[in-house]
């Protein structure tokens, strides 16, 4: 088949869930998803896209879950999930993203569960988090974090799994789980891990996997 130009041409599915993957898509052009109100399950797969451009899924307000894994996407502008208020999945595993930045989910405060593991990421803004109150599962892991900031996780009160495996993080602060009373599992497998901070564990009641 010939690849595609940039545009994405949507596979027919039902209303409820849309499927472009494994095709040659190198960009989502603004107003691709015009007529697609009422899709609430979407998978934009193993495509060569590299940048999400701000208002891309604008028209989506009905999406719940999203995937954008094994694409090549080094670049997220802000407002890129513009519209998404109701979005509650979100995959963006397997990409070339470098850093989380500070308004990247501000317009998705009802995400419960986010994937971005297997990319590149070195940097991670102190409130990235900060709008997800209902975020409930969080994997970091395959990146290249070596730190992260204090009160990154300060707003996530719901969080229940926390996962970051195979970074490059030498130090667990115990500031990171002030405020996880809900967090159940933890891992740090694949760190070369040589301090923790005293007491760092001590507010995590509820936690039942400690690896």
């Amino acid at each position: 088949d010939a690849p595609y130009d940039g545009a994405v041409t949507p596979n027919k599915q039902p209303k409820s869930h849309m499927v472009t993957s494994y095709h040659q898509i190198t960009a989502l052009r603004k107003f691709t998803f015009r007529r697609s109100k009422e899709i609430k399950s979407m998978a934009v797969e193993g495509n060569r896209i590299k940048v999400l451009h701000a208002f891309d899924f604008d028209m989506l307000s009905s999406l719940k879950r999203l995937s954008l894994r094994s694409n090549r996407i080094k670049l997220i502008w802000a407002k890129a999930f513009s519209g998404l208020e109701n979005l509650e999945e979100l995959d963006l595993q397997g990409n070339h993203i470098r850093r989380l930045t500070k308004a990247l989910f501000e317009d998705t405060p009802n995400l419960s569960k986010l994937n971005a593991n297997k990319n590149r990421i070195r940097l991670l803004h102190p409130k990235v988090f900060k709008k997800l109150k209902n975020l409930k599962y969080l994997d970091l892991s395959d990146n290249l974090l070596m730190d992260l900031p204090e009160v990154i996780l300060h707003r996530n009160h719901m969080l229940e799994q926390l996962f970051l495996d195979n970074n490059n993080i030498k130090m667990i602060r115990q500031e990171w789980f002030t405020n996880l009373q809900s967090l159940q599992r933890l891992s740090f497998r694949g760190n070369r891990i040589f301090e923790i901070t005293p007491g760092t564990f001590s507010p995590l009641s509820l936690l039942k996997h400690l690896v």
